[in-house]
């Protein structure tokens, strides 16, 4: 079984281009600026995180803006910010309901023929 890298390079159409990215969960940054990287200097790159201190753990031109996945209006919002939304990456809070708002807010906004993931769909199986 291939790891999640693999999975997104055989997106990799999006290398180079002006490709909107939402991240949802930057825990600690580290994978908003490994988007950077793959992706190039075009794309822009926004995570949403709960804790505040994500805000500071990404460099420019990425931005954090700190809110929760389960509400509409912040979405929206964040989607305004980027501009575009072509990939949304949920590998935020894990939970089925979070999840499920955040899908019916944002994959109507997702660009025809982009991407939506969910990371992590088996901790809803978890019993904690």
């Amino acid at each position: 079984m291939g790891s999640y890298l693999d999975a997104y390079d055989a997106h990799h159409r999006y290398r180079g281009s002006i490709v909107g990215l939402l991240e949802i969960g930057v825990f600690d940054g580290g994978s908003v600026e490994s988007w950077r990287t793959y992706l190039g200097d075009s794309a822009r790159i926004l995570g949403v995180d709960i804790d505040p201190r994500c805000a500071e753990l990404v460099d420019p031109p990425n931005r954090v803006l700190i809110g929760s996945q389960a509400d509409p209006g912040f979405l929206r919002d964040a989607v305004a910010t980027l501009g575009r939304l072509d990939v949304v990456i949920d590998d935020g809070s894990h939970v089925a309901a979070h999840q499920i708002v955040s899908f019916e807010t944002l994959c109507p906004l997702v660009e025809p023929g982009g991407l939506y993931i969910i990371e992590d769909v088996h901790t809803a199986y978890w019993h904690s």
